[in-house]
């Protein structure tokens, strides 16, 4: 039995054990694994494993610390891109009530530094001595860089060692948790802020809709800077699963393997990156490829278009659920979600994630009196696709005139206009007889 001590993280449902007793059952909090770090060496793979109990108090420890280095309030700037430090870190900012940038160090110095102006963190968290060094750099290299004077860069391990003398409370779901930015290969990259009660219902929404559970692995494929990482560190242990994570490369080289020694029940990434599990293999032979990994129970992929290949490959699989996932930043990292067979369109998005409503702005008529529900289109009609519901987030950092175009409140629905143009009706597309809005349909609209 584990103790009947729990966090008041309610948004999380992360519990705080107080018992040390130690069990081998799954279903244990105090002992049962947490976390599951593998690397990949000349003797094969090597397997650090923390419990509940260890990710609980290194958090907490985490937050107290960064609350003694910001003078308990601000942006933090999370510049830790793999290892099992990156979601104990990530979960202290979250406990803290901090705000979590992730930025990636190996940016360019000018666009790094533009996100760091931009989002003024007040403590930026480096992997290790290395980063921190790469970070002065380029704060040094620009020129008239602002920053707030108390700003402190610190390596991660640091937060996680020592004891503060520091009491969690719990945070509002109003509070901003995350700020990710965009790209920027339209222009300036764009931060988009998202609250706590986003977060919360987007996690509570995952694990409903992908059967996540206390005997669930998940596999974090994920770059730390694109918010389906976050969303799959905080949804697994909101529902007491294990997060599973490898380095970069051998995600990339060894995508199969680390399915196979994390024994993962369930993996969310682009097609791209899936692709790479059946490279050198013919179509006939991925059910084959499919049945080495017995674990596997739900793949699911977004970011992009889903090949025919793998559809016809994976999704008449009887043992695993084939996914189609699409969803904005804004919007807390995916909205939709289809489960796909093998005759299905590859490129169908699907039905609203618990929570997100998907709606039609018709051409003409204000976004204040929204009515058409996708699934109630009739052929021909033409608007604007809306996300509306519980994951809609804040809006664009420092950029107030752009949220106020894109995102509002229709009565008792907080909404985002996903597609939208000044100049040009770009976000103008045709619905089709079934009232399913597909990626083809996105593409050919912008």
């Amino acid at each position: 039995m584990h103790s009947a001590e729990e966090s008041h993280a309610r948004w999380l449902r992360l519990r705080a054990p107080c018992s040390s007793r130690s069990t081998t059952k799954r279903s244990t909090v105090v002992q049962k694994r947490s976390e599951l770090w593998l690397t990949r060496g000349e003797v094969g793979w090597q397997k650090q494993v923390w419990t509940y109990k260890e990710v609980w108090e290194t958090a907490i420890s985490c937050a107290g610390n960064l609350k003694a280095a910001s003078e308990g309030e601000g942006r933090v700037a999370v510049c830790v891109d793999e290892g099992p430090l990156l979601p104990l870190v990530e979960l202290g900012v979250l406990l803290a009530g901090m705000c979590i940038v992730p930025i990636d160090p190996c940016e360019p110095a000018g666009r790094f530094c533009s996100v760091v102006m931009d989002s003024e963190p007040t403590v930026i968290v480096a992997k290790d001595s290395a980063t921190r060094s790469l970070i002065q750099q380029h704060l040094a290299e620009v020129v008239d860089l602002k920053l707030p004077k108390a700003c402190h860069v610190v390596v991660a391990q640091e937060l996680l060692q020592l004891e503060p003398k520091w009491t969690w409370s719990e945070v509002p779901g109003a509070a901003i948790s995350h700020i990710f930015f965009t790209s920027g290969s339209t222009g300036r990259p764009k931060g988009c802020v998202v609250s706590h009660g986003a977060l919360r219902s987007y996690c509570l929404a995952k694990t409903a809709t992908y059967g996540v559970h206390e005997t669930s692995v998940i596999l974090v494929a994920s770059a730390h800077t694109f918010d389906p990482s976050l969303g799959d560190f905080m949804s697994t242990w909101a529902a007491g699963g294990v997060v599973a994570l490898g380095a970069r490369r051998d995600l990339f080289q060894h995508l199969g393997l680390l399915l196979q020694q994390s024994e993962a029940t369930h993996l969310l990434c682009t097609p791209s990156l899936f692709a790479t599990l059946g490279k050198g293999f013919s179509a006939m032979h991925l059910e084959m490829l499919a049945e080495a990994l017995p674990s596997l129970r739900s793949v699911a992929l977004g970011g992009e278009p889903m090949p025919r290949m793998i559809l016809e490959a994976w999704a008449g699989h009887e043992a695993l659920t084939l996914v189609n996932t699409y969803g904005v930043t804004e919007c807390c990292v995916y909205n939709a979600f289809r489960l796909m067979h093998s005759e299905d369109l590859p490129s169908l998005v699907g039905l609203p994630l618990p929570g997100n409503q998907l709606l039609l702005l018709p051409q003409d008529q204000d976004a204040g009196s929204l009515q058409h529900d996708l699934s109630h289109c009739v052929e021909g009609l033409e608007g604007e696709l809306i996300i509306g519901g519980a994951q809609v987030g804040e809006g664009y950092l420092n950029r107030k005139e752009l949220t106020a175009r894109r995102v509002g409140r229709a009565p008792e629905l907080l909404w985002l206009l996903v597609m939208y143009s000044m100049a040009l009706p770009l976000g103008r597309f045709k619905v089709p007889a079934n009232g399913k809005i597909s990626f083809s349909h996105l593409d050919a609209a912008l």
